[in-house]
């Protein structure tokens, strides 16, 4: 038999039914002291834009819940009161639908973003938002304040050239050969002799060719030709020029999904990058991401600063690749750390690809930085380079077992 479909309407299409089912909700939920509030688009669109924003097709509400029984009261109640339980796919979601407005709500501890509440006023109304609010943003969507951005086709075409021009010395990047780094990323995946593995944006496939000897088969993906053209031969890996947001692959395939720092350079739908992921893995099967995050927070608009003048991207914090993980459906998400230290600032802008100038210019941000960047990066400047310690964070995370 088959399941029926959720035919729902944007918000933005339908505001005054939209802000009904919200109060709805926000009013149910309260009742049970749950501490509804906004989240994601609902709350970036209510903050920034003052309103739902286009394109935006569900509500994305939190609520505080400790345990299986206070979502099941919940659940029970909004059905009650006229909402269709839609099958929960996540542990920490459910989506349900009234009047065709798509509501999703997560159902999260009281920690981190989501330990206090920052409030944000729409048509007189007060709604809670997680605190600091500007930071949460920012961990979650990056350039959030920008409504419009640089077209996806326009990206494209500059994306592509950037890549041609990188990847002829990309294998020289000492960051990106670090032994130590690679091999504590092969470590955290727990691979088996029987998996097939996914190595989304895979590059010059460094890291699948140092996965291909503990599993079956890897399969490398990235949306650059010259950089796939530098792949090792021989390796017994298969590479393929494709984008992760539309794989073509069939669902649940992959016992593994391997991607080193890849998704700041996926400025255009994110999530769906993610999503992806989730779904062409195996029921029980993990993700194995890694990404460089800002040391500290009292660094990040230095570092955002060096890496705009090399590059378009995202800036990651840890908060903001867990909850990116999280509402794609991962759970018992892992988060580990590794410094590569000695990482010379010299071999990475020589091997870039950038014009000489631009190169000179990020050197000098480095070396002219505040002392507490140089203190957060451990800086050793000598006559010839500039040494600094990065962060870097691989994170596991496991496709709920149906």
């Amino acid at each position: 038999m088959k399941k029926k479909r959720f035919r729902t309407i944007d918000p933005f299409l339908q505001v005054e039914n939209a802000d009904k089912i919200l109060d709805e909700v926000f009013q149910i939920a309260g009742e049970q002291k749950m501490n509804p509030f906004l989240l994601w688009g609902l709350c970036l669109g209510f903050v920034r834009d003052g309103g739902y924003i286009k394109g935006d097709n569900d509500l994305d509400i939190g609520v505080v819940c400790n345990g299986k029984r206070e979502r099941q009261a919940l659940a029970a109640i909004l059905r009650k009161n006229g909402f269709t339980h839609g099958t929960p796919n996540r542990l920490h979601n459910i989506h349900f639908r009234k009047n065709k407005v798509l509501v999703d709500i997560y159902f999260l501890e009281a920690e981190g973003f989501y330990s206090s509440f920052d409030s944000v006023k729409y048509k007189g109304k007060i709604y809670s938002v997680p605190r600091p609010i500007e930071d949460f943003l920012t961990a979650s969507y990056s350039n959030w304040k920008i409504k419009e951005k640089q077209t996806a086709k326009v990206r494209v075409v500059n994306q592509g050239q950037f890549w041609k021009i990188r990847s002829k010395k990309f294998n020289k990047l000492n960051w990106a050969n670090d032994i130590s780094y690679i091999k504590m990323f092969v470590r955290s995946g727990e691979f088996k002799e029987s998996d097939i593995v996914l190595d989304v944006g895979t590059g010059t496939g460094i890291m699948a060719h140092a996965i291909s000897s503990v599993v079956k088969k890897v399969i490398g993906i990235d949306v650059s030709q010259d950089m796939l053209d530098q792949c090792e031969e021989g390796d017994g890996n298969q590479y393929i020029k494709r984008d992760i947001r539309d794989s073509k692959f069939p669902d649940n395939v992959f016992d593994k999904v391997t991607a080193r720092l890849v998704f700041h350079h996926i400025i255009d739908d994110t999530q769906k990058a993610m999503d992806e992921c989730y779904r062409v893995l195996k029921n029980g099967g993990k993700i194995i991401l890694a990404e460089g995050v800002p040391p500290t927070s009292k660094v990040r608009r230095e570092y955002i600063s060096i890496f705009k003048l090399k590059e378009e991207r995202l800036t990651f914090t840890e908060e903001g690749l867990v909850n990116l993980m999280m509402k794609s459906g991962f759970k018992n998400i892992r988060v580990l750390q590794h410094i590569t230290k000695n990482f010379s600032v010299n071999n990475w802008l020589e091997n870039s690809g950038l014009m000489k100038e631009k190169q000179d210019k990020i050197f000098e941000l480095h070396v002219k930085a505040s002392d507490t960047f140089k203190k957060a990066y451990n800086m050793r400047i000598t006559k010839d380079d500039c040494f600094i310690d990065i962060k870097n964070l691989v994170l596991v995370g496991e496709k709920r077992e149906v």
